[in-house]
């Protein structure tokens, strides 16, 4: 009710009359009304005219050969000079065509040069892995600590397995001859990066192998046992054939074999495996090393006679000979002609009748400094000279010279040690030369680098270069087969490092992070190496080998393995400043030291005016006087205080004679 009333009184209040309003005559509203008019439609088509059927021909001209227009343009001196000088560019154009690449961008090397001036960042993001290659089996878990590439094969590599276990766990573990996944080493093929082409198996864990450079299908290893083992890959090649006849595929074996086979397949049905290849021959405990081999190399150009000396052989291209290195003190030289039945074989073939007894042909004694060496890494000194020679890294960090044939020439001699030198930065990691200056010695170790030079078959006391000490431990390294100031490193946090000593000394130009897993291993694709790979951009790449059984293919940009102009020549000027740096400081210390043997009879003399000699300013010190008075305490502390000056003075070289009292 109340909602009522109160829009009443507002209709009421609506109807007033308003006194300000006024209307005038044009406001007053005109009778009239409106209304639409109807819309009006026209009726109307549209159609399109049909088309008529047509068709069109082409009449072929006349035959104009046999007119006398067209043999008279075809007989002109004007077109046949017109197709003389546009025939060869055509020809030209054609060939270009041919042999150079239209879509190719000339301007993409200019910012990898620009990058290698200034910018590391730049290069380091172009240092990228290629390819990876892991095996669930075999390699997943175990530490790669070695790894080629096949000499011939391209894109073929292997790489050697180790089980991750510390000393007390290898102690109380015995070496395993037969076991599910074998051990030993893996063969890889680069198109197919998830099954391996062959497993070498070995007796017991393997730490270092090579191939034969002169018969590639034959692979040496070295073991923790200290034995040696020898493969024939070419019984692969026969496992492939019988497999091909039985039209199953190498290495197929049931799916019911337990962990041969996937788990849930079903029965009977075949699938792909890495074919397992036996030894060809095993070298005898008694005759093996007593600690784990760390270092094998083969010895091309060398043979053995028969009063146990290594000379060269007369063969061209012949490899027979490799040598090990352990822990026990010794180096073994092998020939790969086994002995049998006191007959040396031109090949290392066996039957089942067969006693084979191999044997190392020359054993080498190694010492460092007065005790046995502990070798950790070998290389061979390929420069031609009278001797054979042979380097070495220990875990101490020595560098140790070794000569093969010094104890069958000196009787008296009880070690094959000729030269000794140490580093400061821990165990020798790796050891090579470089492959433009045969001079270079590289050696890497666990805090830096050093770069000895060998000069007459002696090593200098002092090394030619020594880097600054890494915060982060390095495990391997090697030099860059095309550029002669490039060094590579691999470090144990899944790095490398990439040095240019032309470009800068004191810190790497690039660190690239590889891998999660410690660095073990680095190994050059096979090619031109040193001065004969030219400027020439060759393609190489690098198989990285880390501590989680994963094996890395990493390419290099263009400007870290492509020569530049005068880079040989400038290493070359580079290295005879260190030598003149280190002859100057070898001068000063021969003439200091002659100045420090001049000045010993003075310093003697004042060393024991000082300690209270005859005459000396102690002997006059007393509670008394010359004439009998009591000295004071602040005398005597004066005296104390000028007697303690006098020794320091003496000692620092400053005084030669008490001061006057």
């Amino acid at each position: 009710m109340e909602a009522v009333a109160v829009a009443a009184e507002g209709a009421e209040a609506g109807a007033a009359e308003n006194p300000t309003l006024e209307l005038g005559p044009a406001a007053q509203e005109p009778d009239g009304s409106v209304a639409p008019l109807p819309p009006s439609f026209v009726d109307a088509a549209v159609q399109t005219v049909l088309r008529a059927d047509a068709s069109v021909q082409y009449e072929a001209p006349a035959t104009l050969a046999d007119s006398e227009e067209v043999q008279q343009q075809l007989s002109s001196t004007v077109l046949s000079d017109f197709l003389g000088r546009a025939v060869p560019v055509c020809e030209q154009a054609l060939q270009q065509n041919e042999l150079a690449d239209a879509l190719k961008d000339e301007f993409a090397g200019l910012a990898e040069d620009d990058a290698a001036d200034g910018s590391a960042s730049g290069l380091a993001d172009r240092v990228a892995v290629h390819q990876s290659f892991t095996d669930v089996l075999y390699s997943k878990g175990r530490a790669l600590p070695a790894v080629q590439w096949h000499p011939v094969r391209k894109g073929v590599m292997a790489v050697a397995c180790a089980e991750l276990l510390n000393l007390s766990e290898r102690a109380h573990q015995p070496l395993r001859v037969s076991q599910a996944a074998p051990t030993g080493i893996l063969v890889w093929d680069y198109r197919d990066p998830t099954h391996p082409e062959a497993v070498l198996q070995a007796p017991s864990d393997v730490f270092a192998f090579a191939f034969n450079p002169a018969q590639p299908q034959w692979v040496a290893a070295g073991c923790l046992g200290g034995q040696v083992a020898l493969w024939n890959l070419d019984e692969l090649v026969q496992q492939r054939e019988q497999a091909a006849k039985l039209q199953m595929p190498a290495g197929s074996h049931s799916s019911g074999s337990g962990r041969d086979g996937p788990a849930g397949a079903d029965e009977g049905i075949p699938f792909l495996k890495a074919s397992v290849l036996q030894p060809a021959f095993m070298s005898t405990l008694d005759a093996s090393h007593q600690a784990c081999i760390t270092d094998l190399i083969w010895l091309p150009g060398l043979t053995a006679t028969r009063d146990s000396r290594l000379e060269p052989s007369s063969g061209l291209g012949e490899c027979n000979l490799f040598a090990t290195t352990a822990m026990d003190g010794r180096g073994l030289v092998w020939d790969m002609r086994i002995h049998s039945g006191g007959r040396r074989r031109n090949r290392p073939t066996a039957t089942e009748d067969d006693v084979v007894e191999w044997k190392p042909v020359l054993s080498l004694v190694l010492q460092g400094g007065s005790r046995p060496l502990t070798c950790s890494r070998l290389c061979l000194d390929s420069k031609p000279s009278s001797t054979i020679r042979l380097l070495l890294g220990s875990l101490e960090g020595e560098v140790v010279a070794v000569d093969a044939n010094i104890r069958a020439v000196d009787t008296s001699r009880t070690h094959n040690t000729v030269g000794y030198a140490t580093t400061s930065f821990g165990r020798v990691r790796w050891l090579g030369y470089s492959p433009f200056f045969d001079d270079l010695l590289l050696a890497v170790a666990d805090s830096g680098f050093t770069i000895w030079q060998d000069q007459g078959g002696e090593l200098r006391q002092q090394p030619l270069f020594e880097s600054r000490y890494s915060e982060v431990l390095y495990s391997t390294g090697c030099w860059s087969p095309t550029k002669p100031g490039v060094v590579l490193l691999g470090r144990l946090d899944g790095k490398v490092e990439i040095w240019d000593l032309l470009d800068r000394v004191h810190m790497p130009v690039v660190v690239a992070a590889i891998t999660p897993a410690a660095i073990l291993s680095l190994a050059f694709s096979p090619g031109p190496s040193g001065t004969a790979a030219g400027r020439s951009s060759v393609h190489q790449v690098l198989a990285v080998a880390d501590a989680a059984g994963v094996l890395h293919v990493v390419d290099l940009p263009r400007t870290l393995r492509r020569r530049g102009h005068g880079e040989v020549k400038g290493m070359a000027a580079l290295v005879q400043r260190e030598l003149g740096r280190l002859t100057y400081i070898q001068e000063r210390q021969a003439a200091r030291a002659k100045l420090l043997k001049g000045q010993q009879p003075r310093r003697h003399a004042s060393v024991q005016l000082a300690s209270g000699g005859p005459g000396s300013l102690g002997a006059s010190m007393g509670d008394q006087q010359a004439d009998g008075t009591q000295v004071s305490p602040g005398q005597q502390a004066e005296l104390a205080y000028q007697q303690l000056e006098q020794e320091w003075r003496v000692k620092l070289g400053l005084a030669t004679a008490p001061i006057p009292a």
